[in-house]
């Protein structure tokens, strides 16, 4: 507000979550929410936006409308350029009443989260990402382990990965790139926009090692359906984990062929 910034809240994993006990959506000018298939809550694909300003809202209104107007507003004169972007009222429907499971859900997921990443430090070599005390409701779209080759005889993070979809587990190695490592930020100047924008900044010249080496040797993502079960299935998973330890050496004699599913 100090210097007549809006504040847009990317929200697409934190269906319900709070920070310093405001919930996510509520606490900037926008909130952007998706509900593409993989998310907390989905209706196939599509997504919402909140806002407390009518302004906005009836502007968005308009640009997932055509370019329509709500009928009887006339808070901007102009007309604007816009798309068919409507939710239909079948995902309406589906939406509305995961709003209804959704507090139920999550009380289930910070539960058994909780339950495994105390178990799954036993196993060794496994280490949960560090608590930020000021997210006072934690959603977990993805739990994201730190992988310790050493702990693990030296067996690269891949292999044990294709050891654990042997066992049935899913899980992912390198989910999203690091952001110097994006094609978005290609340094492609006659077809990227950002590149053209934001040259300065994004090619400074230097690397980024640590962030390198969290993506594509250490990081194991397991995504947040694992957790709807029950306790049995917490335990399985940690059971999974330490039984591709307790193999490591044969893994790193005769590595598995390369997990699939990453991306």
């Amino acid at each position: 507000k100090k210097h007549g910034l809006l504040l847009v809240e990317d929200c697409a994993h934190a269906h319900g979550a709070r920070w310093r006990d405001k919930c996510a959506g509520t606490i900037g000018d926008f909130g952007s929410f998706s509900m593409q298939s993989s998310k907390l809550m989905t209706s196939g694909e599509g997504g919402m936006v909140t806002t407390n300003e009518d302004r906005y809202a009836h502007r968005l209104h308009s640009l997932i409308n055509c370019g329509r107007k709500e009928p009887g507003f006339d808070g901007f004169p102009e007309q604007m350029l816009g798309h068919n972007l409507r939710m239909s009222e079948w995902q309406t429907a589906i939406l509305r009443e995961q709003l209804k499971r959704l507090p139920e859900q999550h009380e289930r997921r910070a539960k058994n989260i909780a339950l495994f990443e105390t178990e799954i430090t036993k196993v060794g070599g496994l280490s949960p990402l560090p608590r930020d005390e000021r997210i006072t409701r934690r959603t977990a779209y993805m739990v994201i382990l730190r992988y310790d080759q050493e702990a693990f005889a030296g067996v690269p993070r891949d292999h044990a990965l294709a050891a654990m979809h042997a066992e049935r587990v899913p899980c992912y190695g390198r989910f999203y790139r690091p952001l110097i490592d994006d094609p978005l930020f290609a340094r492609d100047p006659l077809t990227n926009h950002a590149a053209r924008a934001h040259a300065s900044a994004i090619w400074t010249g230097r690397e980024f090692p640590v962030a390198a080496k969290a993506a594509y040797e250490e990081s194991i993502w397991i995504p947040h359906q694992g957790f709807l079960g029950g306790e049995a299935e917490v335990h399985d998973l940690v059971a999974a984990f330490a039984k591709v330890k307790a193999g490591a050496a044969a893994l790193r004699e005769k590595p598995p062929a390369a997990p699939g599913g990453q991306r």
